[in-house]
């Protein structure tokens, strides 16, 4: 498995690059004693046709991309093997990741190919730090770097993603992202942006959700991009990746409830 997560890494990069085709939608479900589930779908269905393209002009004897597109795939595991043996987690950081899941789903017929990660948390604070661990690469990422494990293996950076410009406050009844123009300045500076940037309008076919379902209603919220749902607990907000280059504002937004 931990040689398919490295070469899911290298899917995911091929996807962007030649299709610009890559959904990912996170659902925040907080519960009143402030635990809950954080939740990331990571749809790459888009992909499929060229995938199994590919797989059909690859004559390699061990070619994994066969081993992904001549079967179905519906599988489940234990991010908690990977960030038990982690070197540099603190105990705090491997307690918070250690009941994180991943499931793997590959559909031929279908044609779906998709991957959800779940991580409860005991205390909302605990989300803005699984957010952080996934961005640092310290924890499975499949749109950035991979686990800090030596079984894994060193990962270049990957996609760019709303953790490397933004910083979200986690606290009980308001949750806020802003972005940090410095976190900006620095990934507009970094040599793989421009390799990005030169995708352009096709960034745009790479789509991000946010669902964020609260225990009461929204007493306030803002973001140029928010819309909250009529019984008033669950607040959405979408962008693209074009979205976070040209208009990175459309990433904040704050909620309190």
């Amino acid at each position: 498995m931990k040689k398919s997560l490295l070469f899911l890494s290298t899917i995911l990069l091929t996807a962007f690059f030649l299709t610009g085709c890559l959904d990912t939608e996170e659902d925040l479900t907080i519960t009143a004693n402030g635990s809950g589930t954080y939740k990331t779908t990571i749809d790459m269905s888009g992909l499929f046709d060229m995938m199994q393209m590919a797989a059909m002009m690859d004559t390699s004897a061990s070619s994994q991309l066969k081993e992904f597109s001549d079967k179905n795939i519906d599988s489940s595991f234990s991010l908690g093997a990977f960030t038990d043996t982690a070197a540099t987690l603190t105990a705090e950081e491997k307690a918070i990741l250690h009941d994180g899941t991943a499931h793997m789903t590959i559909n031929q017929k279908s044609k779906v190919f998709k991957i959800v990660l779940n991580y409860p948390f005991k205390k909302v604070e605990e989300v803005g730090k699984i957010m952080q661990l996934q961005q640092s690469g310290k924890s499975f990422n499949p749109m950035g770097k991979g686990l800090d494990n030596p079984a894994l293996g060193g990962m270049d950076r990957g996609l760019p993603s709303t953790g490397e410009i933004t910083t979200t406050d986690f606290k009980n009844g308001s949750i806020e992202r802003k972005v940090d123009e410095q976190k900006l300045d620095a990934l507009k500076k970094d040599e793989n942006f421009s390799q990005v940037m030169s995708a352009g309008e096709m960034l745009s076919g790479v789509t991000f959700t946010t669902n964020i379902r609260l225990p009461k209603p929204v007493k306030s919220s803002s973001g140029a991009n928010v819309s909250v749902s009529n019984d008033k607990k669950t607040v959405t907000l979408k962008y693209t990746l074009l979205d976070m280059f040209k208009t990175p504002k459309a990433l904040e937004f704050k909620v309190e409830y």
